[in-house]
Formats: structure tokens, C-alpha cells, sequence
């Protein structure tokens, strides 16, 4: 049975979904930028057979509370830290992108804890930051203007079909999901602060995170005003 969960963290309450035999390997599953647990939903029914799965969202995702102004890399980190620092076995660590370096950084912190990891599609440099960064401001901004422009979910569903018909990898269930996270919340136009000018150019593989990190609250803050 699929149940969602409260874990208090520090500075946040986190939203979690606790499946699977409470006596198998926990197995962390961290979602990427702007996304939530249900990034994983297809793979938790099959995996919940052999692990006890815990699909979190991050601070300022999903269900999760909001810390304001606080979205950075090490924020995601602490919070997660105090997550697995109680549980009652090694985990494996699954993240993806944003969520991959979020486990990474667990990883760094708490090696007693961990009994693999996973990691999909996770920027780890300078340039992929970048690029996400600056992809996600147009995307951003995209969003905005089709939601600005919706009378109705509906509307917005069609107009987001219509907007991504020559990407193949944007399926009906995305186009779904995505209707459902944003079509009840305007995305705030502080999105345009994603910046690479923040990035420093002789920042190295070691302390990528604590440079860049600062931008990435964008992607929570940007949901915080409600719609019309």
C-alpha cells in the first residue's frame, strides 16, 4: 500500500512515500529539479518487492515545506541527512540530476550510512550547471506565458501539447503531471534570476556545490505565488 508520510527535518517538514517490507534494504529515492517523488512512480511497485523504499520531496517540492530563500545544494543535504542519520540500516541512495548531487554530497557526509548509489543524469560540472541553468530560465518563462494565457487546466493541457509536439520525449503522462503540479500555481517571475554570472569560472570539481548552489532556490521559489 502506497503511504505518504511526515518526516520533521531541522528546518523543514518532509513530505515522503514509505512502500515495501519494512525488513529489506532501504532504498532513498531522490527526484530532480522541480520534479517530486511521483518521478518514480512507475519504478516503485516493481522495486517495493525487494526494498523498503522511502521517495522523498525535497524542501519546496511536492508536499514538502517551504523554507524561504533557503534552496540551496547543502540545505537539500542537511535535510536529507537528518532523514538517513535515523534509519535503520545502510541505504541505497538513488537521485536524480539536482537529487544525484544531493546524494553524492550525502554520501561525502555519512559513508556509514550508505550501501550504494545511484546516480542519473547528474550535473557535475561547471558547464552542464550552465546549461540547466540556462534552459531552465527559457523553460521557465515558457510556462509562465502558457499558464498567463490558460482560462482553464484543460486549456493549459492542450497549449503545453501544442508547445512540446516536436519533442518526442515529452509523453502524455508528462504533459499531465505537469499540469497537475503548476496548473493550480503561477510560476512568479523571479525565475529570471537564474544567472551563470553567479558561477564562478575557476570554481573546481571539489567545491562546484557551494559555488553554484545559490541559484538553484529558484526552482521552489518560483511556484510560490498562487494563481488568480
Amino acid at each position: 500500500m502506497l503511504q505518504e508520510k511526515t518526516f520533521a527535518a531541522g528546518a523543514a517538514n518532509l513530505n515522503y512515500l514509505d512502500y515495501g517490507p519494512s525488513s529489506a534494504t532501504p532504498l532513498v529515492m531522490l527526484h530532480g529539479g522541480a520534479w517530486r517523488w511521483q518521478e518514480y512512480l512507475s519504478l516503485i511497485p516493481s522495486l517495493g518487492q525487494l526494498w523498503h523504499i522511502y521517495a522523498l520531496d525535497l524542501r519546496g517540492n511536492g508536499r514538502s515545506g517551504w523554507v524561504p530563500n533557503k534552496y540551496r545544494l547543502q540545505d537539500f543535504t542537511e535535510d536529507n541527512s537528518e532523514f538517513v542519520r535515523r534509519l535503520k540500516a545502510p541505504a541505497v541512495i538513488v537521485g536524480h540530476s539536482i537529487g544525484g548531487v544531493v546524494a553524492l554530497m550525502l554520501a561525502a557526509r555519512h559513508p556509514e550510512q550508505m550501501k550504494g548509489l545511484i546516480i542519473e543524469d547528474a550535473p557535475l560540472t561547471l558547464g552542464n550547471y550552465k546549461r540547466i541553468i540556462e534552459s531552465s530560465r527559457d523553460m521557465f518563462r515558457g510556462w509562465l506565458n502558457l499558464k498567463s494565457s490558460a482560462q482553464s487546466e484543460q486549456e493549459l493541457t492542450l497549449l503545453l501539447a501544442d508547445a512540446f509536439k516536436d519533442y518526442p520525449g515529452v509523453t502524455s503522462a508528462w504533459i499531465m503531471f505537469f499540469v497537475a503540479v503548476f496548473g493550480s500555481s503561477i510560476l512568479h517571475s523571479s525565475m529570471c534570476c537564474f544567472t551563470t554570472s553567479t558561477v564562478s569560472q575557476t570554481a573546481t570539481t571539489t567545491n562546484i556545490s557551494s559555488r553554484i548552489s545559490d541559484v538553484l532556490y529558484c526552482f521552489c521559489e518560483a511556484r510560490r505565488t498562487l494563481a488568480r
